[in-house]
Parts: structure tokens; sequence; C-alpha cells
């Protein structure tokens, strides 16, 4: 889970930056709302999905070598995963009230 997460992260990270990059003043939009809208579909679904060359999945998952490299970080990393969500809903919660 934590791995999807990740990812999703990342993707997201990136396509945002393209979008600022690249699409940010553009009087069309449209095409900036499709783009939004794409790549937050494709950060959902990208993560999900794995690509293995027989078939076969024999690869360790980030969150299984995060794990297996120390126990003691590897929760304070969930755990400031979970509270930087969480002041991020937080956030949306109070805008969303006001």
């Amino acid at each position: 889970m934590l791995q999807y997460l990740l990812n999703a992260s990342a993707i997201w990270l990136m396509s945002l930056v393209l979008f600022y990059a690249l699409l940010k003043k553009e009087n069309y939009h449209s095409y900036n709302r499709f783009y939004l809208l794409f790549t937050f579909l494709f950060g959902c679904i990208l993560p999900a999905w794995q690509l293995t060359g027989n078939g076969y999945n024999n690869s360790i998952s980030t969150a299984q070598l995060l794990y297996a490299a120390g126990n003691g970080w590897f929760k304070w990393v969930i755990i400031i995963y979970i509270s930087g969500a969480s002041i991020a809903l937080l956030l949306l919660i109070i805008d969303i009230i006001k």
C-alpha cells in the first residue's frame, strides 16, 4: 500500500510540475482541465498496474525493502506521511467550510 501511495504521489508531482511549466498560462481552460483530470486518473491507475516479463511477479516491493532496512525509521516515514496527509485533509475541510 505504501508503495502505491509513493508511486501515485510521484506521478502526480511530476504531472503538476509539467502543468506549471507548460500549461499554466494557456487560455484554453478545457485543455488544462482535460490534462489535470487525465493525470489524476493516470496517477490512480498506473501504480496499480504491474509489468512483469514472464507473467510472474518475483520482485520485492519498496515497502518490503524499507521494512527490511530498518524497522525504527520505517515507522517514522509512515508517521510523517500520514501526518502530512492529515494536515492536507484538515486544510481542505477548513477551506470547504469557509
